[in-house]
């Protein structure tokens, strides 16, 4: 067997898989020096400027650049001739070689050199050259104070104040070298980099102080980072202009408060794991389940975060999981390990005090500045670490309290007050969404002692409901974040169906907005009759007597604007954004529904059948979590919002480019309601208005041609122009005729719309169902 020539870029191990880049760059270096070595210099600008084989003759080029310092400026020149794609070849050759596993093993002299071609190609402003310096501000390990990691940070800070000016310029760039050397200065307090840690220093000053402005969008990590390294005397003078004189750094700025509000963007997150720990960690999330995650998680551990130097390199981690990468509905629909169990496991680690309470602050920070319009995955896993902690690790739960109640307080005493009211309204948030279904849960546990339950009872007054008198959930055997055996439990426990208690309500039929287009409405419900008041539709169902808070609340799971107040009911004035009615209007409820004339047929049509054998389970949850759809409701919401604007505006180019967005969001809001026990009742008030605003779009052009496009498939049906939301539903439960339970589904959910688009004695669905009947038979005509 012939022996493998030595790699001139890596230095690899004879047991080492080949870079496959490398041996086709030294290929075609080798088949260059035949081809070129008997010309002139001329004749070889001639041989570039006209070859047809550019691409190798340009990774060949770049090999020679590489490997050769001595020729690097000829051939770089002999780059320029030979280049017709604005280095496009170039560029995605380098981005391989950095974001290759073997990067740390490139020879010294060829990192240099790559280096040295970075150094070219941003002087030139080459397109594109951002990413060369974002991925190689990425291949820093944090806690790494090797020689290699030291002489990387080393040609880096050299880069950057070559073209500082450049990097200025570039938001993106900026942020990227202010993060992570903020976080490296920390890795370098030795004596021996200390020299390299004053060049960071006086790096750092200078790029917050000429860009602060800039710099605040880099949101609260950017304070979380300064304050680790805010004793340093240099930025401890920074520190107190931001404190104490925060318009000396610029006329606009008007204090740290701004930037607390501010969420940091997830992409400055993940610049700080190199390419190798975000995709072993990806791997975990992706690929295990949560009981067979630890092994890979202790492998992580040992590569990345065994040494001292890593310590405080473990709340880089945390903020990483917490709030650079968020699972998508797939992951919370499975039985993968949710991010909880992984940060809980991370904790058992921690050796030191000081790593431990910059990991829990990693964790809240998001919560200390949690406002309405905030992403609830922000929250969801401090949250579900103290909750499923209670039964076999309470000591987690107290720890976690006990540093939230501190935090409230100290983490920034000026601002205490405000502090307090966003950790109160995340909490609201976090049973408004169902991620935990109430936090009496954990205040009546055994195990949680008298101090937690004062600290629980400070912050969250509010939110601690004791007036229900069901029967309190305890946590179930899968619930245990260090050793979850039962895998039938995790995805209940990672998508928060493990409601136990069913609603005894009713939605309200939504009122007409005032001053809404008359023609619209007789578009869509037709002329023949009078449009009536509203109709409260109750269940008037015997063992009504006590009325679930906390599940009326689902039905309302996301927060509404101003203008669609008027279709939901009342909020509670003490509690804002929690459509939940107060007790005592339900006696007036209740007398009001006595004058309107409620038959039996229209309230069993919206009445689930209690001996259905289908999705048993729906009966017992009914405090849904809405949290598993993600940002698909309020996208469907939005979009349907603006086809309504449209088509008052006959804005044709508008409603056909929302309408797009709103059939999509609805399409996957569909499938995942398909494939999960949620009752239909809890979900469409929050869809229902939506779906009757994204169905007036042919109302601007209702005169139909027959030769309208037409479809019965799913995916079709977002794509045609002619077929709206309505058309969506009818699509969807045409193709699944065959299937009883997903039937059912869909009959329960066009139902539940049915009752909820309701103008007096019309609804939207009926006239609807047969205009698409009527249309599928012109389709089925025409096709044959």
């Amino acid at each position: 067997m012939a022996q493998r020539s030595a790699s001139r870029l890596l230095d690899l191990d004879p047991v080492d898989h080949p870079d496959k880049h490398d041996e086709e760059m030294g290929k075609c270096y080798e088949e260059f020096l035949i081809n070129t070595s008997a010309m002139s210099t001329n004749e070889l600008h001639a041989y570039v400027h006209d070859t047809a084989a550019v691409r190798a003759t340009m990774l060949a080029l770049l090999y020679s650049v590489l490997t050769d310092r001595t020729k690097a400026d000829s051939d770089f020149e002999l780059l320029r001739v030979s280049n017709r794609d604005n280095y496009g070849t170039i560029l995605r050759e380098l981005e391989h070689l950095i974001e290759s596993p073997y990067f740390p093993r490139m020879k010294t002299d060829v990192r240099r050199q790559l280096f040295w071609m970075v150094d070219r190609l941003t002087a030139a402003n080459v397109a594109g050259v951002e990413t060369l310096h974002l991925q190689l501000l990425r291949q820093i390990p944090g806690g790494d104070i090797s020689q290699s990691t030291a002489t990387l940070c080393k040609l880096l800070l050299d880069l950057c104040e070559t073209h500082r000016t450049w990097v200025e310029g570039r938001t993106r760039v900026l942020h990227a070298y202010v993060y992570i050397f903020l976080r490296t200065i920390a890795d370098h307090k030795s004596a021996s980099l200390r020299e390299l840690q004053q060049s960071e220093i006086s790096l750092i000053i200078k790029l917050l102080r000429h860009n602060w402005l800039s710099c605040c969008s880099m949101g609260r990590d950017l304070i979380r980072a300064l304050q680790d390294v805010s004793k340093i005397p240099e930025i401890a003078s920074l520190w107190d202009d931001i404190l104490n004189r925060p318009q000396s750094l610029h006329k606009s700025f008007d204090g740290m408060l701004s930037i607390l509000q501010t969420q940091t963007p997830p992409e400055l997150l993940r610049f700080r794991l190199t390419p190798q720990m975000e995709m072993s960690l990806r791997w975990i999330f992706d690929k295990l389940t949560a009981s067979n995650y630890q092994r890979n998680l202790e492998w992580f551990v040992k590569r990345w975060l065994s040494s001292p130097a890593t310590e405080h390199f473990y709340a880089d981690v945390i903020r990483y999981i917490v709030a650079g990468w968020y699972p998508s509905n797939e992951l919370l629909q499975s039985n993968k390990v949710p991010r909880y169990a992984i940060i809980g496991t991370l904790f058992t680690y921690i050796k030191s005090h000081v790593t431990a309470a910059n990991v829990k602050l990693s964790l809240f920070l998001d919560w200390l500045f949690f406002a309405d319009d905030s992403n609830i995955m922000l929250i969801e896993p401090a949250m579900l670490l103290m909750e499923r902690s209670i039964k076999y690790h309470p000591y987690i739960t107290g720890m976690l309290v006990e540093f939230l109640r501190f935090a409230v307080d100290d983490y920034y005493p000026a601002l205490s007050g405000h502090i307090i009211k966003c950790v109160g309204t995340g909490m609201k948030n976090l049973l408004r969404k169902g991620v935990i279904k109430r936090l009496t849960t954990i205040y009546n546990y055994p195990t949680i002692d008298d101090v937690t339950k004062r600290q629980l009872m400070d912050m969250f007054a509010s939110s601690l409901d004791f007036t229900s008198n069901s029967r309190q959930p305890t946590p179930q055997q899968g619930d245990s974040i260090l050793q979850i055996s039962n895998e039938d439990n995790v995805m209940t426990d990672v998508a928060y169906m493990n409601s136990e208690t069913k609603a005894n309500s009713r939605a309200t039929t939504p009122a007409a907005p005032e001053g809404e287009d008359q023609e619209l409405d007789e578009y869509l419900y037709g002329t023949n009759t009078m449009i009536e008041e509203n109709h409260v539709v109750l269940d008037t169902t015997a063992g009504d007597q006590i009325m679930d808070m906390n599940a009326l609340s689902a039905i309302n799971d996301l927060p509404h604007t101003e203008s669609d107040r008027d279709t939901m009911e009342t909020p509670d004035a003490h509690t804002p954004g929690i459509h939940t009615p107060d007790p005592s209007r339900k006696s007036e409820e209740m007398d009001t529904a006595s004058t309107h004339d409620l038959s039996a047929d229209k309230i069993s049509d919206f009445e689930e059948d209690e001996d259905s054998d289908d999705d048993v389970d729906s009966r017992e949850q009914n405090q849904q979590s809405f949290w598993m759809f993600a940002d698909l409701l309020p996208r469907f919401q939005d979009a349907s919002r603006t086809i309504k604007s449209a088509c008052q505006n006959n804005d044709i180019d508008e409603i056909q480019a929302h309408s797009y967005i709103c059939k999509k969001n609805l399409r996957e809001i569909l499938n995942i309601y398909l494939k999960m026990a949620i009752p239909a009742k809890n979900l469409v008030p929050n869809l229902a208005k939506y779906i009757r605003d994204g169905s007036c779009s042919k109302y601007v052009n209702s005169g139909r041609s027959e030769n309208d496009q037409f479809t019965l498939d799913q995916e079709e049906a977002v794509q045609v122009e002619t077929m709206d939301a309505m058309d969506l539903l009818f699509v969807t439960i045409w193709s699944l005729w065959d299937s009883e339970s997903q039937r059912k589904k869909m009959v329960d959910f066009i139902s539940c719309v049915m009752h909820l688009s309701r103008r007096g004695g019309k609804h939207l669905v009926g006239m609807r169902w047969w205009s698409f009947f009527s249309r599928y038979a012109n389709y089925s005509c025409t096709a044959l």
